[in-house]
This record gives C-alpha cells, sequence and structure tokens, in this order.
C-alpha cells in the first residue's frame, strides 16, 4: 500500500508529466549552500571549486561528455521516469527511476560520451559481461550475489551518443557502513559478509570467466529485502531536490542533487542481523576476461596485488588477494598495507612490496621474479630489494597485527589461529598459492564461532 500511494502522489504531483518533459536549457540553475560547495557568481560550472556534482557546461574542465538529464524526464517511450538522481562517478550519472511497464524500481546509470566510445570502440566490455553475468547459470549459489541487470539501451544528447544500463537498486555500500560505524562491524556479520562476496566472486570466475579486479568496499552493496518500500519512504521524507544559488552557465543546464538512499546504520544492522540483507558486488567497469586482458593497470593501489605490481602474469587470484587485505582492514579497522616510502629512494611500489615481504614474514620466490617484467626496478639479482636487504618490520608480521592490532585482540587463540590460516589462505605472494573463491567460501573460519565454542566448552 506504501508502494502503491506513493506512485500515485508521484503521478498528482505530476513528476513525470509531459508538461514536465522537456530540455532544461532554458532554465537559471540554481546552486545552494552545500557543504562541500564554494558558492562563485557568473562563471561556469567546470570553474567552480569543489562542486559536488558532474561538470555539464561545455567550456568545464570534465571532457568525459556526461547527459544532461533530469527530474520527470521520459525514457524509452515513455517506460521510464527519473525519480532521483542517485549519485555520479568519472564516466556515469546514476538515476532512480520509475519502470511503469514492470511497475518497480530501477537504477539507470547513464554513461558519458567517453565511456560510450569506449564500449562502442570494444575497448571496454562492461555490457557485454553483465549479459554473461545474467545468462551464465541462474542456478549457482553465488549468482544472487552479483547485480540483477536488467537491460541496456542508448540516447543521444547535446554531447553526443550515451550508452544506458538498466539495473535494480541496491542499498548503501560496505564503505558507508564502515564509516557509521566507526570502521568496527560485529565479527559475525564480517564473516557472513565475506563468505557472500566469495560466492559472488565464484561465479565470476567459474561461470563467467571474468575478473573484476576492483574489488573494494565501495563496490559491496547491500540487497535489502523491502528495498522497494525503504525507497518508497526514503522519497517521502526526503524529496529530490536541485541545487540553487546563481551559476550562470551556457547553456544552463538541470543541476539535480546527488541524493542516496539513506538508511539508518540500525535499520541496515537489524536486516543483516536477521538475514534480510545480502553483499552483491557491482561495477563491472573495470572487469576484465580471464583468457584476454586489456590492461595491465588494475586494482585500487592498497589492495594491488604482487603480480600486478611485477609485471608477473596475473589471473582471477588478484581479487582473492583483494578480499585478504579487505578481511585485515574489517577486522581491524585500518589498512593492512598503508603504503608510505621508508626514505625518498624507495618508490611507492617498491615499499608495498616490502610491506608485503613483512607482514607475510618470506622473500618473493626466484621462480616468481624471473617472470616478472619488472624485477630489475625493485630487485638484485639474489632476490633483496635493492634499496635495503633487511626488512622495515622486523616484527610486524600477520597473526601480530590480528593479536595486537585488530577486533581479534582479546580473543581466545582458535579464533585468532582460524583467522590467521583463511587469511594466509588469500595473501600468498605467489597467485598459484592463494586459494580459490569457491574453496574460501567454505573456510571454518567464516561459519564457525569461535568465541561461543570456547565458552561453552568451558561450561
Amino acid at each position: 500500500m506504501l508502494l502503491r500511494g506513493y506512485f500515485h502522489t508521484l503521478l498528482n504531483r505530476k513528476l513525470c508529466s509531459p508538461f514536465l518533459v522537456r530540455s532544461p536549457s532554458s532554465f537559471l540553475v540554481s546552486v545552494g549552500t552545500h557543504p562541500r560547495s564554494t558558492y562563485v557568481e557568473n562563471m561556469s560550472l567546470g570553474s567552480v571549486y569543489n562542486f559536488p556534482e558532474e561538470d555539464l557546461s561545455d567550456g568545464g574542465d570534465a571532457a568525459q561528455g556526461f547527459f544532461r538529464a533530469w527530474l520527470g524526464m521520459q525514457l524509452q517511450d515513455g517506460r521510464y521516469c527519473i525519480v532521483r538522481k542517485l549519485g555520479w562517478g568519472a564516466f556515469s550519472t546514476v538515476w532512480l527511476v520509475r519502470d511503469f511497464k514492470a511497475e518497480r524500481y530501477a537504477a539507470l546509470k547513464i554513461m558519458t560520451r567517453e565511456a560510450t566510445t569506449r564500449i562502442e570502440s570494444g575497448e571496454s566490455d562492461e555490457i557485454a559481461m553483465l549479459e554473461k553475468i545474467t545468462s551464465a547459470d541462474s542456478l549457482h549459489n553465488g549468482r544472487q550475489h552479483l547485480l540483477e541487470y536488467h537491460e541496456t539501451f542508448k540516447i543521444t544528447g547535446p554531447q553526443g551518443l550515451h550508452h544506458c544500463t538498466l539495473t535494480e537498486v541496491l542499498g548503501t555500500s560496505i564503505e558507508d557502513l564502515r564509516l557509521q560505524t566507526e570502521h568496527r562491524l560485529p565479527l559475525g556479520l564480517i564473516k557472513t559478509a565475506i563468505r557472500q562476496a566469495l560466492l559472488g566472486l565464484d561465479y565470476l570466475h567459474t561461470c563467467c570467466g571474468i575478473v573484476h579486479t576492483d574489488i573494494k568496499f565501495d563496490n559491496l552493496l547491500l540487497r535489502l529485502a523491502d528495498m522497494p518500500s525503504v525507497i518508497a519512504r526514503e522519497i517521502a521524507t526526503s524529496p529530490s531536490r536541485t541545487h540553487k544559488g546563481f551559476i550562470d552557465l551556457n547553456p544552463s543546464p538541470y543541476i539535480v542533487e546527488s541524493q542516496p538512499i539513506d538508511i539508518p546504520v540500525d535499520s541496515i544492522l537489524s536486516h543483516l542481523n536477521s538475514r534480510q540483507a545480502e553483499i552483491v558486488i557491482t561495477d563491472m567497469s573495470h572487469a576484465q576476461w580471464s583468457h584476454h586482458h586489456s590492461g595491465d593497470d588494475i586494482q585500487p593501489t592498497g589492495l594491488r596485488a604482487p603480480e600486478v605490481i611485477l609485471g608477473h602474469p596475473w589471473d582471477q587470484a588478484v581479487d582473492v588477494w583483494s578480499i585478504g587485505c579487505l578481511v585485515v582492514e574489517l577486522i581491524a579497522g585500518t589498512p593492512l598495507f598503508t603504503i608510505n616510502p621508508f626514505t625518498k629512494e624507495w618508490t611507492l611500489d617498491e615499499d608495498h612490496l616490502a610491506q608485503m615481504t613483512d607482514v607475510l614474514g618470506e622473500q618473493f620466490p626466484t621462480e616468481m621474479l624471473s617472470k616478472s617484467r619488472n624485477r630489475e626496478k625493485f630487485f638484485k639479482e639474489d632476490g633483496t630489494f635493492i634499496h635495503s636487504a633487511a626488512p622495515r618490520h622486523p616484527n610486524w608480521h600477520l597473526r601480530s597485527f590480528l593479536t595486537e592490532e585488530s577486533s581479534l585482540t582479546g580473543s581466545n587463540e582458535q579464533e585468532i589461529g582460524a583467522a590467521h590460516n583463511f587469511l594466509r589462505r588469500c595473501l600468498q605472494l605467489q597467485p598459484g598459492d592463494r586459494s580459490k573463491a569457491k574453496d574460501l567460501a567454505e573456510d571454518p573460519w567464516l561459519s564457525t564461532d569461535f568465541q561461543n565454542e570456547s565458552k561453552s566448552s568451558n561450561l
């Protein structure tokens, strides 16, 4: 009833009426007070310092070519109506739309002209990968942990052609949840989230032949069982907004404020505890086929696998390395690797590699280095680092990190030992020594509450 009531209210307000479905180029754009914005009068949007939205001006700094969408805009012969702006990134904007035919909400990703050109030229396979994920194997238990894809279509605007993808609407990311909980989540929820992410990775790796290459907290989102009701409540309590003020743009676009669906942290934790939420892997924009790599510049810096830095052949194991790094950060509250060169002689990559050997307590195997095209940048002939042969942190090992610096501090030896064993299956210098995502999802640490087991045994 809540959805139906909202839907009729939306129509009554004529947000999606033909009256509003017109080009907004004649509007005087309003840019209001915003905690991250700086008010500047009579300047192009591209010149506004730290403006919180994408650059829509013709002469702005952004050359990617964003599509100028607006609230109430209808697409695909009126099937979809834009209700809210959810956010934007370097190569796209994301909007909440109402699908009148399917009677549901959906997330519309409108790619920039530059991103569209990459797809049209074959440089990016993002859409092909979404289609593969949808069709590969609906019965696999990891399929549900991938984004639900609906369709792709194209639209044309002042900047040219734009690809659009329509997917399900998801909730908060793990990154946002961490920020709201001061970087500390209950251990049981961490284990559940990681197990589900691993099931999703197994589906990507084995059924789809895809390496994600960008596994990070921002790309792990939550699917709530009652998401339609959550969306309706959010729109009712926090209507969609445009920026207000006076910035003269030529032509003047309709600047819509980004408003992600805001879900209180208590509600999220309640959903997770009652199993009314699950992890979903998103963002295939950097993914690559297992059998064909379009480039080697992959992964966020702090989560980058050693083989990528070394120029060694890489495969799905890079995603497993990222998972290991994320698990440590989840239970410790701080990143496993903080890249900060020891001296001016060290490069960022050299410092990163050295930290890996310190944490894992081992050196890079000669066999691995012999297959690494960047070996001479970092290592001598004997396999020691060019600038230092000694560990920077001789006592900084993974196990001591778990014992002294993480939420496991004070836990029983079983819990710490099981966590350490799991992480060592993820964090191996040689990619071939890392466990597969499927096997890691079945690791005892993820399915056992060692704390309660210990208490029970002492009764």
